[in-house]
């Protein structure tokens, strides 16, 4: 009798130290799990320095728009795999676009849709004041000036102060879109980029 009651108190400490063990294993795995996403995240977040430092260092310097934004494209295609750039500025009731490259540094499908933007539509990209994807600014063309424009994928990234003087466009093939990594890096520069934009503008008046 007392060496089965043994044996039934030896069993319940064997069941309560296996569910202890479980319990410890999901914690364990529960606190790797947890730190393998700090580390990736912490990696994004270098990424996202080493981009902007990379940018802020091509475009130190530069006291013009059209020199500005060459630098700025520049580094934005080749930091972002495949994406096409261009800046989209208000002035005096008419919309500048920089850079000015030829055909042949530019896919159809970005020379497209960048010629084909109305002022009405740029005017409500840049009020937006906010980070557009293409599907957004389809919404916004009343006037159907991108009618049939569907081959990209794009975001537009206001540049400028608190009513926007402008965007950004980044574009790249439909079937290989931004990913968020790469729209947070972008974003991650248009603070500096519009403090430059406007000095450049400062500097245009004098």
């Amino acid at each position: 009798m007392e060496k089965d009651l043994r044996k039934k108190r030896l069993r319940a400490m064997v069941r309560q130290l296996n569910a202890e063990r479980k319990k410890h294993a999901m914690k364990v795995d529960i606190l790797c799990n947890d730190l393998v996403e700090a580390q990736r995240q912490f990696i994004k977040r270098l990424d996202t320095i080493d981009f902007s430092s990379g940018f802020y260092e091509a475009i130190i310097g530069s006291t013009e728009l059209d020199e500005l934004f060459d630098h700025a494209g520049e580094i934005i295609e080749n930091q972002v795999f495949g994406a096409e750039v261009a800046f989209f500025i208000r002035k005096n009731n008419r919309i500048e676009i920089y850079p000015d490259r030829g055909v042949d540094n530019v896919s159809l499908e970005f020379r497209d849709i960048k010629n084909r933007m109305s002022f009405s539509l740029v005017e409500k990209i840049c009020n937006a004041n906010r980070v557009c994807t293409l599907e957004e600014i389809f919404e916004m063309d009343a006037d159907g000036s991108l009618e049939g424009a569907e081959r990209l994928s794009a975001e537009a990234f206001p540049i400028g102060s608190v009513k926007s003087s402008g965007f950004m466009l980044v574009g790249r093939d439909k079937d290989n879109p931004l990913d968020g990594h790469e729209i947070a890096n972008i974003a991650a520069i248009t603070g500096g980029l519009s403090k430059a934009v406007e000095s450049c503008q400062m500097l245009a008046c004098r």
